[in-house]
């Protein structure tokens, strides 16, 4: 996500306008349109790229405050600047444009809030999201100054001097949702939109009742691009493909099958389903038939959390309903075939069944991923004081109870060179000790250093600093961390200081992989936003000095970096060492037992290929673990070895061998 931002400089502005450094095309411009008076009003949205703007948001008025969200939809590349017009002089206009990717070319905006009022909390008021990992983009006018983003947000911008605020979140499922943001007490006016992060795959299913016709193209009229999920499968007389096209595109449409010779009783039956991955959906897929009075498909394995099952059924007679833990979306007359789905909340095996009357039948399932997966967060929760006098002790207090093990880490900043921390502690009890130690910034006269405290205690907790003499303009940055190491997470960190537009800690080199980059800068000006990569948890008042995070997935080479205006600044940087990370990038496999069909032990195919080992044992106290001498079959993405029943115990696991 690209952002800037302008605050018009003049009290009145007929216009404001904001240059944007190159686009790339095919992404969302979405604009946060603010002024400080109730008369003004917006006459025209334009950008120099030639891009559409409309309406998320609509105009909303309270406390001497109007504010707007709007947005473009599927830009062009290149330099851009954009415009607003207003039908008389508009006080104070602050335009803060951003750019995102990943979101719907067609239509993305969802839905959208607003609310103002006065106090310490901006509110928007609750807003519904109608498919999962939705954007949800926010922006807040104020009076005084926010004092960073709601719990759960990201800060985008915060502008300067207007103080005012751009945030966003993921909304990880449909659901309601507001944006409860802190401020100084004044008046202010929130309003939040969501947005769809792409169109919906369409799913099918086709059948025939004959095993000779073959299936040549699937097209629309649309325009979509159909793939195979679930190759054709034939039995009892019957056959059966499952097709797919992701990113569909909006607008009426039919669906048209070709084949390369008239079928027998075709039975096409066309679904469309939201909150499904745009990038490669399907996962794995299984096709059974038989004579029995339950369509089994047979068993696949899922690779990820809350995959959507799509399960189709070809019957000779009729189904009666769905399967245990489906649901039924169609049943077709007079054929009487089946859709049904499910979502599958865990990673491990699953089939689908179908109940019918009689006859042969054949039964197919296709696992489909979800939007993209949560990604990993450490931050717990933090808390900042920053008194406008000199002070020798400085204290903080969390906002929330502390949870045991985790680990806490101080930012601590001042605005002088003479003064020397003496003692960090706190009223919990645990052991701080200095990560990064002070830097100083000679001709700004700034100082900082970075401690922290590992296993921390379980209760409420304030933390206390002292100085060997009054240190001018203290701000101290106390923040909790969750996932790190239990031993001594510290790596390596690392210090910056200097005056200009862009702080700098310098680099340094992480020691593993997934290693979470702790920075903070303290600065005589003001911090305008992270930098790349970087997510902004703490943004001090009236200090404007910064906690920025990330995590860095691969071991090599980092700096922190935090625009600044020109001004003077400490940025450091301290790598903690996250809790190991498995030894391969998906779900961790799930060993299973089949014995329906001989004695099974069933894993995930791909598990094998990265390093796990199937080992049997005759005990536990002590277990003498030893290769299983069988080599797996493979069939659906499924490992299987079949094993003869022992007399008496055995005992099997994955191993993963390092």
């Amino acid at each position: 996500m690209k952002s800037t931002r302008k605050s018009a400089p003049s009290f009145l502005a007929l216009a404001a306008l904001v240059a944007l450094c190159a686009q790339t095309a095919g992404n969302l411009n979405i604009l946060a349109i603010g002024w400080n008076d109730q008369g003004a009003s917006i006459t025209s949205v334009t950008d120099s790229a030639g891009n559409t703007y409309q309406v998320a948001v609509p105009t909303f008025r309270g406390g001497g405050l109007s504010q707007a969200i709007y947005y473009a939809t599927n830009i062009l590349s290149g330099a851009n600047t954009v415009t607003v017009m207003f039908d008389q002089p508009a006080k104070y206009v602050d335009l803060r444009v951003t750019e995102y990717s990943g979101l719907s070319q067609d239509h993305p905006f969802d839905a959208g809030a607003s609310a103002s009022g006065t106090g310490a909390l901006a509110d928007s008021g609750p807003v519904t999201t109608g498919q999962a990992n939705e954007l949800l983009f926010a922006a807040g006018m104020t009076g005084s100054g926010f004092n960073g983003p709601a719990d759960g947000w990201a800060l985008e911008i915060i502008t300067q001097p207007d103080s005012d605020i751009v945030q966003d979140m993921v909304a990880a499922s449909p659901g309601t949702y507001n944006v409860p943001t802190s401020l100084g007490s004044a008046g202010w006016l929130m309003q939040v939109a969501a947005f769809r992060t792409g169109p919906p795959p369409t799913s099918g299913a086709i059948g025939w009742n004959d095993v000779t016709a073959n299936i040549t193209n699937v097209t629309d009229s649309a325009g979509n691009t159909y793939q195979m999920a679930v190759p054709t499968f034939r039995g009892s007389d019957l056959s059966q493909a499952i097709y797919y096209a992701a990113n569909s595109l909006s607008g009426s449409n039919t669906v048209t099958v070709m084949f390369d010779q008239p079928a027998q009783f075709v039975d096409l039956r066309a679904t469309e389903y939201s909150g499904l991955s745009q990038d490669n959906p399907f996962d794995a897929g299984a096709s059974a038939s038989g004579t029995s009075a339950l369509a089994d498909s047979g068993l696949l394995m899922t690779s990820q959390t809350n995959e959507l099952l799509f399960a189709a059924g070809m019957v000779g007679g009729n189904f009666t309903g769905p399967g245990a833990g489906y649901v039924q979306r169609v049943i077709t007359q007079p054929n009487k075939d089946i859709v049904e789905d499910m979502v599958a909340v865990s990673v491990r095996t699953y089939n689908a069944t179908a109940p019918l009357a009689s006859g042969g039948w054949l039964m197919q399932v296709a696992a489909f991923k979800t939007g993209p997966q949560p990604t990993r967060m450490l931050y717990v929760q933090g808390n900042y004081a920053c008194p406008q006098t000199d002070q020798s002790q400085v204290t903080v207090t969390y906002t929330n109870t502390q949870t045991a093990g985790n680990v806490n880490i101080l930012a601590i900043g001042w605005n002088d060179v003479t003064a020397n921390l003496t003692s960090v502690t706190d009223s919990a009890g645990n052991t701080y000790q200095a990560a990064v130690p002070t830097s100083q910034n000679m001709n700004n006269s700034l100082s900082q250093a970075i401690y922290y405290a590992t296993n921390i205690l379980s209760r409420s907790n304030t933390v206390t600093v002292m100085f060997d003499q009054p240190a001018h303009y203290v701000d101290l940055r106390a923040t909790e961390y969750a996932g790190l190491i239990k031993g001594d997470p510290f790596d390596v960190g690392t210090s910056g200081n200097g005056q200009g537009l862009l702080a700098d800690s310098g680099p340094l080199t992480t020691g593993q992989t997934n290693e979470l980059l702790f920075a903070a800068g303290t600065t005589t000006g003001s911090f305008a936003g992270p930098g790349i990569g970087y997510v902004i948890q703490m943004y001090t008042r009236p200090n404007s000095d910064i906690v920025e995070d990330m995590v860095a997935d691969a071991a090599g080479t980092y700096n922190a970096m935090a625009p600044c205006g020109s001004s003077g600044w400490v940025m450091q940087v301290g790598a903690f060492k996250a809790t190991p990370p498995p030894i391969w990038s998906g779900p961790l496999p799930v060993l299973e037992l089949d014995s329906s069909n001989g004695l099974k032990l069933l894993w995930l195919e791909k598990a094998s290929a990265a390093g796990f080992v199937l080992e049997s044992s005759d005990k536990l106290s002590p277990a003498n673990w030893a290769p299983v001498p069988d080599a797996p079959a493979i069939t659906n993405n499924i490992a299987f070895v079949t094993v003869s029943s022992p007399t008496g115990s055995r005992f099997y696991r994955l191993h993963a061998q390092q």
